[in-house]
């Protein structure tokens, strides 16, 4: 099952400090059996605040000279990058599409792009994957909204379709696991932002979604109901123990009671 993690960063030096951190490496295998490595490192390149915009090239190599594992390169849209104005991109939307297609001609092994604005990049012939994105961190739409919108984005040229949102209630969490699990043959990745969403992010790929995200460690996190890398580890390996014994089920045949009793299950606070 993949697991990314969130590099969030606000200086170049900090963020090759988080790669290398050679400390948490050897934390997280003693404590939890895993190192970061295995994962999938998603780089939050729109936080980092001394980035060369005109010229960002060389910042991208450097990171890709330290980093082991296959990478996603996102640079969040303004629109679509959450509340706190103080943590989104300060450049121009030309030098935020610049440094997308750069990672593109780097060949990242992904980029993510607002699927609204995904006719603004080239693609290099497949060798970087491009994750379509969604957010919407007022809520949740009801699941025929939802399901309409996947349908949509799956039907343009992604190679993955991301929607996350805002959950505000339990069956907004259960909604989009039955999105996941009915996604079909459209690689998918469903996340629900906040408390109530934290099951998905345990849940997701037990369903069959793509990938799930978790911060480097605590106080790390990129999205709200974000866990560690070690927590959300040892929980998804719980789930799939239930899941294998039939104490969780799919999100068509699961109640909103059932969801509840899931994150008890699984030591999460949902609310």
């Amino acid at each position: 099952m993949r697991k990314a993690v969130s590099i969030t960063g606000n200086s170049m030096d900090q963020v090759i400090g988080f790669l290398g951190d050679l400390n948490l490496a050897e934390r997280l295998r003693r404590e939890h059996e895993i190192d970061y490595r295995d994962f999938i490192v998603e780089w939050r390149i729109d936080l980092v605040r001394d980035l060369d915009l005109e010229k960002p090239r060389r910042d991208l190599e450097r990171f890709q000279a330290t980093c082991y594992s296959p990478s996603i390169l996102t640079c969040r849209d303004p629109d679509q990058a959450g509340p706190d104005k103080e943590t989104h991109f300060r450049g121009t939307e030309e030098q935020r599409v610049n440094i997308l297609q750069t990672g593109i001609e780097l060949e990242f092994a992904y980029v993510d792009v607002e699927h609204s604005n995904r006719h603004l990049i080239k693609p290099n012939g497949g060798k970087t994957i491009i994750i379509g994105s969604y957010h919407d961190f007022n809520g949740t739409p009801d699941y025929d909204v939802l399901k309409d919108e996947h349908d949509r984005m799956s039907g343009s040229p992604v190679d993955i379709v991301k929607m996350a949102t805002m959950a505000r209630s339990m069956e907004d969490s259960r909604n989009m696991m039955r999105l996941v699990k009915q996604s079909g043959r459209t690689p998918t990745i469903g996340i629900c932002m906040g408390d109530y969403g934290k099951i998905t992010r345990v849940l997701g790929p037990i369903y069959g979604g793509y990938l799930t995200f978790a911060s480097l460690a605590e106080g790390r996190a990129s999205a709200a109901g974000q866990m560690n890398a070690g927590e959300l580890h040892e929980k998804i390996e719980k789930a799939v123990e239930l899941y294998d014994a039939g104490k969780i089920k799919d999100p068509e045949d699961a109640t909103v009671e059932d969801f509840e009793r899931y994150c008890k299950l699984l030591d999460i606070k949902a609310a």
